[in-house]
């Protein structure tokens, strides 16, 4: 963030997020680029089928 004023972050080869300096946390940022909202669907995904079996 010290070296732009706008970022895209990609997972898989797919844009994931695109943002100007300022509008993300840093915390969001990094959560983003550790694939922290995959893991929440992931861990939903998963909670939905213990509650099924």
């Amino acid at each position: 963030m010290m070296v732009g004023d706008h970022c895209a972050v990609l997972i898989r080869g797919q844009k994931a997020d695109d943002f100007s300096k300022g509008e993300r946390t840093r915390e969001e940022i990094t959560d983003l680029m550790a694939g922290g909202e995959a893991m929440a669907e992931l861990e939903a995904e998963l909670e939905q089928l213990q509650a099924d079996a």
